[in-house]
């Protein structure tokens, strides 16, 4: 590991663009960076759905690429007017998201929550917290929920990711199911579902449950 981190301490400031935090990736360097041992949260330009303005982007790389560095969490830009190859990567032949997260091995996780950082962060810090579940529910570019197994073996949520959960209890059993349909899509595309973590006691459910 620390043999890795001191290649990715070398890599990394070449990757960064003129006087700013955010790294850039390229198709030059693209395989390189994506096999670093951290969780990039990349801004894909164009992309379609919710992404951070500018000045959020900007906040967040310097959060993680300097301040926080220990996260484990990278962000970078992807411009697929210059790399057009990395298209096919990305987005699975599909529409590109504004924004993804990565790890290596692994498939591509869009984000489709809001432009919120906060948000943001939290998706991000919880793909890299459930890099396992994310293998083995096989979520790809749908940001699926989990897959089979027990649920012995869920991964652990983050703060922000229980909260949502409890949250997401809560709005069930006061029959919010707007508010409870959105935080379960919330959780989902970061890679967690709601129901392996609070399965309908005796099949009963939280009071009948919102689309979805």
């Amino acid at each position: 590991a620390h043999h890795d981190m001191r290649g990715l301490a070398l890599l990394l400031p070449a990757l960064c663009l003129a006087q700013s935090p955010i790294y850039q990736l390229t198709a030059q360097n693209f395989a390189t960076a994506a096999a670093q041992p951290v969780t990039w949260l990349l801004a894909i330009e164009p992309g379609q759905g919710a992404g951070l303005t500018a000045p959020s982007l900007l906040q967040a790389a310097r959060y993680y690429n300097q301040a926080q560095t220990g996260k484990g969490v990278r962000v970078g830009k992807v411009d697929l007017v210059q790399s057009p190859e990395l298209r096919r990567v990305l987005c699975g032949g599909g529409a590109c998201p504004a924004m993804l997260a990565l790890r290596p091995g692994e498939l591509p996780r869009p984000y489709r929550g809001r432009s919120a950082l906060g948000e943001v962060q939290a998706f991000v810090e919880a793909v890299a917290a459930g890099s396992a579940a994310a293998s083995r529910g096989g979520g790809g570019y749908a940001g699926g929920g989990g897959g089979g197994g027990g649920r012995d073996r869920l991964p652990d949520l983050s703060a922000d990711m229980n909260d949502k959960l409890e949250d997401w209890v809560q709005a069930k059993r006061q029959r919010d199911f707007e508010t409870a349909d959105r935080l379960r899509a919330e959780m989902k595309d970061a890679g967690f579902n709601p129901e392996d973590y609070r399965p309908r006691p005796g099949g009963g459910g939280y009071g009948g449950g919102g689309g979805g």
